[in-house]
């Protein structure tokens, strides 16, 4: 049992293809959507995509420090003559005057949609 033990500590984690390609320049290819990307150094974050490499294994790279990620922050209020521009005050029916031609345009397009299916009809 020992001699087990002893044995499988002495043995290497690299495949016969990593040793085949460590000397390779370092090339590593990742899936996409639509193609295989491949980029010259690792990419930690997408490990899982990995579809095939040359030079040394990804593992043999150490993984960049984590980047604290900053709070979001709201942009600063707009301010000045622009301020109207950017932001226009919503119109609301009712401050709508009534009367006006967009009162005959629900029946407008009524009609003319009838006179479309007569005129279909006819001819």
């Amino acid at each position: 049992m020992l001699a087990v033990l002893v044995l499988g500590a002495c043995a290497s984690d690299e495949t016969v293809y990593e040793k085949g390609v460590a000397d390779y320049e370092p090339i590593y290819c990742y899936q996409t959507i639509g193609s295989v990307d491949c980029h010259r150094r690792p990419k930690p974050r997408d490990a899982a995509r990995l579809v095939n490499h040359y030079g040394p294994p990804p593992r043999a790279y150490d993984p960049p420090d984590l980047v604290e990620e900053k709070a979001l922050q709201a942009p600063p209020e707009a301010t000045g003559a622009d301020t109207a521009a950017a932001m226009p005050e919503a119109r609301t029916a009712a401050n709508e005057k009534p009367g006006g031609w967009t009162t005959w345009l629900p029946i407008l397009s009524v009609v003319f949609g009838a006179f479309q299916v007569g005129a279909a009809f006819l001819f």
